[in-house]
């Protein structure tokens, strides 16, 4: 062997022996801070990502804030297609985030432009600008600002809806603005019947039409019509509804077989909400053509025609279902009517009143219902959950998926090393023996 290699291995076999020798105890203490040690790193970083979380929420609000500032903008310019694209803009951020401080300080500039765009805009425009006035009187919520937007777009609604050279999807539209924003906004009783009154005698028209002129258009008026004509006499005054309600159930009761699955459906709801508000003053109300009524519901929730959509069977006969049970017993089923808002808050569906509000209004808001019930005053006290819950209140029931992942780092990190020096301690003894 060459006398460089003999030197080098002597040198190391020094170093080795000079090392001290570490007892059991010892390396298992070793072990535990190390495993302490690395836990308490991560904690710390941990808390630096809530921080940078922190930070990126209130980048995302600001960014959200100035996207709100340039569709106000949009939908005053002179473009027609730019105003539309700001239109659909304005519905989204509304229906995703509640910001009443931007919308409040800039009501009139908004109001004025949904007034233009509702007068002299095209079908579209139109439209748009319908459901937009919808989500400005939801933001603006329990506030005295919103009955005056009320009373500005209000006219303006009922003279488009009852225009016939405007497009229907237009009109559609405004029939469900109308509904929606007189429940949200409208102070006085006799507010409610009149528009009530002119929603019915808009879905009259659906009596005098041939089913086979109709068009898939006309039907979405009549069933928008009909939904927001429901809606509001989910909170007409009682005599008004036991009034009416022969009249009513013999119309509705024509609509069950119209060639729409929506407009049947949404016919089947009004029946049933007007045989709640009956039998709320007589429990043994049953009404003309009983017989008939119950026969109609059970065909309807027993379909099964081929020429059908698989889709549309199953959700047809799954409401009709509801509607006929109660209809005949009076029972409302409570199934899986639960809706969880937040750790503190959950809504309990348990009347026909109450489904039909909430499908009204998730049908405006979409996927933002969750965060409106969170945070909106106008819904959660239309849905009697108080006032809104700080978020900081509100326990969390889970660790979040870097934290676990965290810890089962170090855990398994832990596991490695103590297992290791087992192994170890094992071999030891088995080359004794």
């Amino acid at each position: 062997m060459p006398k460089g290699k003999r030197k080098e291995r002597r040198i190391y076999k020094e170093r080795k022996s000079q090392q001290p020798v570490v007892s059991d105890d010892e390396t298992e203490t070793l072990d535990t801070v190390s495993a302490i040690s690395s836990i308490s790193d991560q904690q710390a970083t941990i808390t630096d990502g809530s921080t940078d979380v922190e930070a990126e929420e209130t980048s995302v609000q600001e960014n959200l804030e100035e996207k709100l500032q340039s569709c106000i903008e949009g939908i005053s310019q002179k473009s027609a297609k730019g105003r539309i694209e700001s239109l659909h803009s304005l519905r989204a951020i509304l229906s995703q985030k509640y910001l009443i401080e931007i919308v409040s300080q800039n009501k009139m500039t908004i109001t004025d432009c949904l007034e233009r765009s509702l007068k002299k805009g095209s079908g579209e425009e139109k439209s748009t600008a319908a459901l937009c006035s919808i989500l400005i009187l939801i933001q603006l919520g329990a506030s005295e600002e919103r009955e005056e937007v009320f009373k500005s777009l209000y006219p303006i609604l009922k003279v488009v809806l009852s225009d016939t050279s405007i497009p229907l999807t237009a009109r559609a539209s405004c029939a469900e603005a109308l509904g929606l924003c007189t429940f949200i906004a409208a102070e006085e009783t006799k507010d409610f019947e009149d528009v009530i009154t002119f929603l019915e005698n808009i879905f009259k028209l659906a009596f005098a039409k041939s089913p086979q002129n109709c068009s898939a258009d006309f039907y979405m008026l009549m069933n928008c019509a009909v939904g927001a004509w429901t809606l509001l006499m989910s909170v007409a005054s009682d005599s008004f509804c036991w009034s009416s309600r022969e009249t009513h159930l013999c119309k509705l009761y024509d609509l069950l077989s119209t060639a729409d699955m929506e407009l049947r459906i949404t016919a089947g709801e009004a029946i049933a909400l007007i045989y709640e508000i009956a039998r709320a003053n007589d429990d043994n109300f049953k009404g003309q053509k009983f017989d008939d009524l119950c026969m109609s519901l059970k065909a309807l929730s027993t379909e099964s025609n081929k020429f059908r959509a698989k889709k549309d069977r199953r959700l047809q006969k799954s409401s009709f279902r509801e509607i006929l049970s109660f209809v005949e017993t009076g029972n409302f089923v409570v199934d899986s009517r639960q809706i969880k808002v937040n750790a503190f808050d959950t809504i309990v569906v348990e009347t026909w009143s109450l489904q039909i509000q909430y499908n009204a209004l998730c049908h405006v808001l979409g996927t933002g219902m969750s965060i409106h019930l969170q945070e909106n005053h106008l819904l959660r006290d239309i849905f009697d959950l108080g006032p809104p819950v700080a978020l900081d209140s509100i326990p969390s029931s889970k660790c979040s998926k870097q934290e676990r992942h965290m810890i089962h780092d170090a855990a398994f990190k832990a596991r490695t090393k103590s297992r290791k020096r087992l192994r170890d301690i094992k071999a030891v003894v088995t080359a004794g023996e």
